[in-house]
């Protein structure tokens, strides 16, 4: 049976295996997801990546989500990912009624809830 260490600093819980080698838990709970989703925090940081995007970016909408893959996964983004954010923005503008505002801070409330953002290795 694995034990519990104790949570390092912001992460969490640390379980020793029978062989005594440290791992860490990556999974969430739904509720956590939901939050992460849902929460007042989550879409203040969202507001502010966007609004530091467009300052750094412009307002060209690939530049925007390139810059916002970047900020958040401190690496370059690939052209599939950048698509997606295009792909994305460009659906909350046309089927949702989103200025391209509120599509581009809704583009990062996603980027700010992706796995890589939200677990680091």
């Amino acid at each position: 049976m694995a034990s519990r260490g104790p949570a390092p600093a912001g992460g969490a819980p640390v379980s020793k295996s029978a062989r005594g080698a440290a791992f860490m838990f990556t999974f969430i709970q739904p509720a956590q997801s939901l939050a992460l989703i849902n929460g007042g925090v989550a879409h203040e940081q969202a507001a502010h990546l966007a609004e530091r995007v467009r300052r750094e970016a412009g307002e060209q909408p690939g530049d925007q989500v390139r810059r916002s893959l970047e900020l958040a996964l401190a690496r370059p983004a690939d052209a599939a990912e950048v698509q997606r954010g295009l792909d994305l923005i460009e659906k909350l503008q046309t089927q949702h009624g989103c200025d391209a505002q509120q599509a581009l801070r809704l583009w990062c409330l996603t980027v700010l809830n992706q796995n890589e953002f939200v677990f680091v290795d």
